[in-house]
């Protein structure tokens, strides 16, 4: 009992968790100085063209794809268990002891983000209808009354106290003639939004060694929309610089973001998009360097997409945005979970440059975005590089195979987070595959982050993927792994990279053998060559939208394309889990191949 009592390590756990109950105290001692509004996201209102945005008039949004009634919000409960969390100081919340119980802790983060209030701004200026500003202020005020300062599930995140503050600001500038006569309100939203602040300036999510992640962009991009609203220069200062820290440690030199995942690297170019069109409307600068790695980013996004402009679903996908502009018309911005392209016309408004236009919703063209002055790519130095055509992503490690036909992205993101795990996969090697802007194989996605730990592990794991694998690879043990931790199990080596040609080597820590695998596009099909010096396996996951229609040993037909098999393989169909979206999946097939040796697959269309 003594040793534990002088251990260290438990001292200083419980010095840590004193000082952090301590400071919450002083922010809740903190006396309100009312402060002014300040409307800093200026748009022009006379690009948005009524007849393109179409909606639903009832007053009804989506949560991963549930509905919740605009009138009648629960802030504190999961809608995927009905579980309600506890209105306790949120220090006194431990959240932990509900995972792995069939609870997600994200669905209430999610809704409390606000991403509903753009939306019903956009329907406002398209009807003129007073009753979407009424909802958005009823709103507000219920979040306000029912989740006090720093009590509440929804005051646990920095990073969704974040977006919540961008929502609402950026909300109540699209709502601006109202808000400026609305004085009741703009009172109880300023003295909201300076809480707010005041909680993410103490609280910047900074970990061990100085490791910023996605969380902390998150953050510095709220602390920078907060500042500029309230006239705050200290928060301003900090966001911009936390802001280029973040940008220099996060993304790699050829645009990447270190997460490791497809979805993530939407949300980080999301935060730092709009805050540097934030910055450039308010006369803030930013460094070359920032804009140079902005327009990399970019880059890497124009690449991945598919013809339609639709991303591939690599790494965890927990469907974060910063701020919806792009909502479909059943008021359900899951439905276009995929589609990616309205980044590229985002891009369109920071640089002097023109990305291809994918946009499926002419109402995204503009985004309700303030006009800036366009930044010249010979200020940064940067060389554009062609994103329509095959091209590799050398620290990244992503390559993508492109014509005509066929968008083909293989997988060999580092090890997340700097070497973390974070939101990456074990998909070494994996690869998604488009035909004609169609998704047909496709990576499994991210069903839940805390409602159950195995069905999260299984759908990050090698053997869940597009991989070449062995029974050897079934040894990884979940178990000694956290939430959002993996360990580099896995490591490639790309060989060659020309010609609509990719040949990697991956490398197993459990296997001294490696596995080759080379992918060859032509105008007409796309070939496999799995390499391995013994018995393995190679997997297919398909779409949902694919369906078997035939098969053989040496050929399988869908109603998409057909797969040649050389020489003839044994194999399995199966079903297995597909996330459209976080919170949600549908059963899906995947052929599981048997080979010794040497597997060649061509896929066909037909």
């Amino acid at each position: 009992m003594i040793k534990k009592l002088l251990n260290p390590q438990s001292y200083a756990s419980k010095f840590k968790k004193l000082r952090k109950s301590v400071e919450i105290g002083k922010l809740q001692a903190t006396i309100f100085h009312p402060r002014e509004f300040k409307f800093i996201w200026t748009v022009d209102y006379s690009k948005f063209d009524i007849n393109n945005f179409k909606f639903l008039e009832e007053d009804r949004y989506h949560i991963f794809g549930i509905p919740i009634d605009l009138n009648n919000i629960d802030w504190h409960t999961d809608k995927f268990s009905y579980f309600t969390y506890p209105l306790k100081r949120f220090d006194r919340i431990n959240a932990r002891q509900y995972f792995n119980s069939g609870i997600d802790l994200v669905f209430p983060w999610e809704q409390s983000r606000f991403y509903f209030g753009i939306h019903l701004a956009q329907k406002y200026h398209a009807t003129k209808e007073l009753k979407y500003y009424y909802q958005f202020r009823n709103l507000v005020l219920d979040w306000i009354e029912k989740n006090p300062y720093v009590h509440g599930v929804n005051w646990l995140s920095t990073m969704d106290i974040s977006i919540r503050a961008m929502n609402w600001i950026v909300t109540a500038n699209l709502f601006r003639d109202h808000v400026v006569k609305d004085i009741e309100f703009k009172s109880q939203l300023v003295k909201s939004l300076i809480q707010h602040g005041n909680y993410i300036y103490k609280f910047l999510p900074i970990y061990q060694n100085g490791l910023t992640t996605n969380h902390t962009t998150s953050s510095y991009a709220g602390l920078l929309f907060l500042g500029l609203s309230l006239d705050m220069g200290n928060w301003v200062d900090k966001a911009v610089n936390g802001l280029i820290n973040c940008m220099e440690n996060q993304v790699y030199e050829d645009g990447v973001d270190f997460e490791g995942s497809i979805p993530y690297h939407r949300l980080v170019l999301e935060m730092f998009a709009y805050s540097a069109i934030l910055a450039r409307a308010n006369d803030i600068k930013l460094p070359s360097a920032f804009y140079r790695k902005l327009f990399k980013m970019f880059e890497f996004t124009a690449a991945y997409i598919d013809h339609n402009g639709n991303a591939p679903q690599v790494g965890d996908n927990d469907s974060g945005r910063a701020l919806i502009f792009n909502t479909s018309e059943n008021n359900n911005p899951y439905e276009n979970e995929h589609d990616h392209s309205y980044l590229l016309e985002l891009g369109n408004n920071i640089f002097d440059y023109e990305f291809p236009s994918l946009l499926k919703n002419p109402t995204e063209s503009f985004m309700l975005i303030p006009k800036i002055d366009k930044v010249s790519l010979n200020d940064t130095g940067v060389k554009p590089r062609k994103t329509d055509e095959s091209i590799y992503f050398e620290k990244g490690k992503v390559g993508i195979l492109k014509n005509q036909s066929f968008s083909l992205l293989v997988s060999c993101f580092p090890l997340g987070q700097g070497g973390k795990g974070g939101h990456n996969n074990l998909d070494v090697g994996s690869y998604t595959l488009s035909i004609n802007g169609k998704q047909v194989i496709v990576d499994p996605g991210t069903i839940t982050y805390t409602r159950n730990k195995e069905l999260m592990d299984r759908l990050r794991s090698y053997i869940y993927h597009n991989v070449i694998f062995t029974e050897d690879d079934k040894k990884i043990n979940f178990d000694e792994l956290g939430f959002w931790e993996l360990k580099n199990y896995y490591d490639s080596k790309l060989v060659k990279f020309e010609n609509n040609f990719l040949n990697v080597i991956i490398h197993s820590k459990f296997d001294n053998k490696p596995r080759e695998r080379k992918f060859t596009l032509t105008d007409n099909h796309v070939k496999i060559d799995d390499i391995y010096n013994g018995k393995f396996y190679s997997k297919i996951n398909l779409h949902p939208d694919i369906k078997i229609l035939s098969e053989s040993t040496t050929e399988i037909i869908t109603n998409s394309f057909k797969i040649i098999i050389d020489p003839e393989s044994t194999y399995i169909v199966s079903d297995y889990l597909y996330a459209p979206h976080y919170g949600n999946y549908v059963k899906s097939k995947t052929i599981v191949f048997t080979s010794n040796n040497i597997l060649k697959i061509i896929i066909e269309p037909i």
